[in-house]
């Protein structure tokens, strides 16, 4: 069975290069990743982004806001994991939201070599058990 969520998680990730995740704490319990199933890269849903909302007229442009948020992607790992203390094995979507593009960092947008958090937030987004 599959539950969806959109709930905003903290990951340590193995900087290999990939980033793959290694743990994440998810409301309150860490879990152990034990392998990696899956993972791609999907575009974000720009149409409901600042960008797409002010451009129809039904949204405002703030200041600070990015220029371009229609072109982001989203980074999606599928990995085997179980709580902290053993326990049973779950499949679980992390989703590593990232500004922009994620092979060519422009001018004023994060690259490799700075914190995760700089780079984007993480996110569970699918639960299998």
């Amino acid at each position: 069975m599959a539950r969806r969520y959109a709930e905003t998680v903290q990951v340590q990730a193995d900087d290999t290069g990939l980033v793959a995740p290694s743990t994440f704490v998810w409301r309150g319990r860490s879990y152990l990743v034990s392998g990696v199933l899956g993972h791609w890269h999907e575009r974000r849903a720009w149409w409901v982004g600042p960008a797409a909302l002010a451009l129809h007229g039904t949204g405002e442009r703030g200041p600070g806001q990015a220029g371009s948020d229609l072109d982001g992607e989203r980074e999606v790992w599928r990995v085997e994991a179980s709580g902290s203390g053993g326990g049973v094995l779950g499949v679980y979507d992390l989703v590593h939201d990232t500004p922009g593009r994620l092979d060519q960092p422009g001018p004023g947008q994060p690259g490799p070599d700075q914190p995760a958090e700089a780079r984007g937030a993480w996110r569970l987004l699918r639960v299998t058990d």
